[in-house]
C-alpha cells in the first residue's frame, strides 16, 4: 500500500523536505527574489517576463519604460540597450539640447554650436 503524503503550502518533494517552487528561507515561507504573492507564483514589481520573473527593470521617468519581456523601451531622445546615450543630434545630461552640425559649425559635447 502506497501512502501519498500531502505537503503544506511551503514544502514539496518526498517527505515534504524541500521548499516549494519559488520559495526559500528556513521555513520556506519567503518568496525568492523576483516572485511575490500568497503562493509566490506572481512576478514581483519590476520583474519580468511573466511566469519567469528573472529580469529586473525599474522604469526611469523621461528615459525609458519597461516592456513585458523586461527590456527597456527608450523614451524621448534616448537610445541604446540601457537608454543611456543621446539620439544623434541631441546633447546634454537629459538629451534635451538639439544641435545638428553643418558646414559652418559643429556641436560640442554639451550641444553648443562651435
Amino acid at each position: 500500500i502506497k501512502i501519498k503524503i500531502s505537503c503544506d503550502l511551503h514544502f514539496e518533494g518526498p517527505g515534504c523536505n524541500y521548499c516549494a517552487e519559488h520559495k526559500t528561507g528556513e521555513n520556506c515561507n519567503v518568496c525568492e527574489e523576483g516572485w511575490t504573492g500568497f503562493d509566490c507564483m506572481e512576478c514581483a514589481d519590476n520583474y519580468y517576463p511573466p511566469g519567469v520573473c528573472n529580469k529586473k527593470c525599474i522604469p526611469s521617468v523621461d528615459k525609458y519604460t519597461c516592456k513585458d519581456d523586461g527590456s527597456k523601451a527608450c523614451s524621448y531622445n534616448w537610445v541604446g540597450d540601457d537608454c543611456n546615450t543621446c539620439t544623434a543630434g541631441y546633447y546634454g545630461v537629459d538629451c534635451g539640447t538639439p544641435c545638428f552640425p553643418t558646414e559652418q559649425y559643429y556641436c560640442s559635447a554639451t550641444g553648443k554650436k562651435v
